[in-house]
């Protein structure tokens, strides 16, 4: 007990792994976790002589496969957090797919947390090319990383025992990766670069013999090196906001939502609204942090025991104090978004892509285009009715499902946002002004406007059929499915 309330005193940041598929990522973080691991060290090592037996590839990486279908299929599915405890940090780690099928899950743990870790892999070469697919997966999930807030990186050089441990291999690595943050937006000063070897541990917890040129850190002393967020003190005098990461029932505990708190702080035993759904609820914390004192602020992942039916609840719920500001759902929020240079084609008025903001992934619609935030030189549109490629815009944003947004000068994290369609980013933002539900009722507004998020949903329902049904007819004539434009009712189209 008295270790639990020793390492529960420690400062709490939050990382997340970045890469391609097949470049280690969970074996890295599973090695890792493996060496800090001193009460559980039997357990682990169990589960690792089985994985040694059946599959001995998984050995380390089977230690953050906590569901059945990743254990099956060996690879990850879903931003798993896992904790660990360094020297000075209480370090929760995402470890997010590889695989661009499962680019929503990336995205929730970039969205929560304070620090990335790149993990490039040193025999394939296709990183080194400026042009190569896998070099532009890499950038799309730094720019997200970028557009929610994660200013510090670490760039770790992996499978260095398979490249004879090469000093000129990782320099040209670094070079290229450097080049590639550095025109995404990061500082030089704030990126840090280890070589490492996942599977045989190397350059982890302590220097490598095999690697006498490296003379800086290891990747433990390189994560208890990283600074906690200027933002986070300020943040703690602000209204609780925990947006929810997921939904879970255990037996003999009942409903329990697990997130991170973005926001204030939270006490055991209070009253609670959340949102956008007006569900308001007792709970009590079950914190992974707190052991003794019950309580969470900024920066704590945490779990919350609710009462009530697990259907009452969804990723992307906000929670927040029932007398001290709760939160809303917005009808319509103003926002500046780039678009993004390789966006299909030109978008008008009544584009609907999904919003990710938070932990939430709701479809939206670009309801009008207020301004064009011209360059230097540059002449103003006659007409601002279509969004082009590499251009910055003032758009109006109106929501097709309930969500809580607010304005990025008051809570950061829940004013960032990005745009995908179809497995791209088209645009990035943040928001500026939120026109929430009249609480005339004391519900936030919710059912007062409840038929006009159906009447957006329907609307939505249907031409997205519509879309996928004039797709299917293109692919039977033997051509290929147009970009979809979406268009708002009485928008005229010039063909």
């Amino acid at each position: 007990m008295s270790q639990a309330i020793e390492q529960s005193k420690k400062l709490s940041i939050t990382c997340v792994t970045i890469g391609n598929f097949g470049c280690g990522k969970s074996t890295l973080i599973g090695h890792l976790i493996y060496c800090l691991q001193s009460k559980n060290k039997d357990f682990y090592t169990k589960r690792i002589e089985t994985y040694e037996i059946n599959n001995p590839c998984l050995k380390y990486a089977s230690l953050l496969f906590p569901h059945k279908p990743e254990q099956e299929r060996g690879m990850t599915l879903a931003a798993n957090p896992t904790l660990c405890f360094t020297p000075k940090y209480h370090c929760v780690i995402f470890d997010t797919p590889g695989h661009i099928q499962y680019m929503k899950s990336v995205i929730v743990g970039l969205a929560q947390s304070d620090a990335a870790l790149v993990v490039l892999d040193a025999i394939d070469d296709d990183f080194l090319d400026p042009c190569s697919q896998a070099r532009q997966q890499v950038k799309e999930r730094l720019v997200l990383a970028h557009t929610f807030g994660v200013k510090q990186v670490i760039v770790i050089v992996n499978k260095m025992d398979m490249s004879d441990y090469a000093k000129e291999l990782f320099d040209h690595f670094c070079t290229e990766a450097a080049t590639l943050l550095k025109g995404i937006g990061y500082l030089p000063k704030k990126l840090s670069f280890v070589p490492v070897s996942a599977w045989c541990g190397d350059n982890l917890v302590s220097p490598s013999a095999l690697m006498p040129w490296h003379t800086g850190p290891t990747l433990l002393q390189t994560i208890d090196s990283l600074a906690l967020p200027l933002t986070r003190e300020s943040l703690l005098e602000r209204p609780l906001r925990m947006p929810v990461r997921r939904v879970h029932r255990i037996g003999g505990i009942g409903t329990v939502l697990t997130g991170r708190i973005v926001a204030g702080r939270m006490a055991y035993d209070c009253r609670v609204r959340i949102g956008p759904a007006p569900v308001t609820t007792k709970i009590g914390v079950d914190s992974q942090r707190f052991w003794e004192y019950r309580h969470g602020q900024v920066g704590d992942n945490i779990s919350v025991r609710v009462w009530g039916s697990p259907r009452d609840y969804c990723r992307g719920d906000v929670l927040s104090l029932e007398e001290a500001a709760p939160v809303r759902p917005c009808i319509s929020f103003t926002a500046s978004v780039i678009v993004m240079p390789h966006a299909p084609g030109r978008m008008r008025v009544g584009y609907a892509p999904l919003l990710h903001c938070h932990t939430a992934r709701i479809p939206v619609r670009i309801s009008r285009i207020l301004e064009k935030q011209l360059r230097c030189n540059e002449q103003p549109p006659e007409t601002l009715d279509t969004l082009c490629s590499g251009a910055s815009y003032v758009v109006c944003v109106t929501p097709l499902r309930p969500i809580v947004v607010e304005r990025f000068a008051e809570c950061n994290a829940l004013g960032r946002f990005a745009l995908r369609d179809k497995g791209v980013t088209v645009m990035i933002g943040v928001v500026q002004t939120v026109e929430y539900c009249d609480d005339d009722d004391g519900d936030g507004g919710y059912f007062a406007h409840g038929g006009e998020f159906e009447r957006r949903e329907r609307e939505y329902q249907l031409r997205r059929r519509a879309a996928k049904k004039e797709d299917r007819r293109i692919r039977r004539r033997g051509m290929r499915p147009r970009p979809h434009v979406h268009v708002a009712k009485g928008a005229k189209v010039n063909n």
